[in-house]
């Protein structure tokens, strides 16, 4: 129910600072995201570094990708 929701403040996070904090967010692994981001409709990153939760929600759909379940970095190293 909570998902999506940041620790600071409980609004739901509109950025993201970088790709681990962006697969937090999104529900997937940073492998994952590793992955998506070779696909040429891929959201890039602003100028400033960091990434826009909006258009990565929006491209999770459009290309009906899903997250994965949370592993920790030795699993996906």
């Amino acid at each position: 129910m909570l998902q999506g929701v940041s620790a600071s403040g409980g609004h739901e996070a509109t950025v993201a600072e970088n790709y681990g904090e962006l697969a937090k967010i999104l529900g997937a692994t940073r492998r994952t995201l590793q992955n998506w981001c070779k696909r040429k409709d891929a959201p890039a990153p602003a100028a400033s570094g960091f990434h826009d939760v909006a258009a990565w929600r929006e491209f999770m759909q459009r290309n009906d990708l899903h997250g994965e379940p949370a592993t920790t970095d030795a699993e996906t190293a």
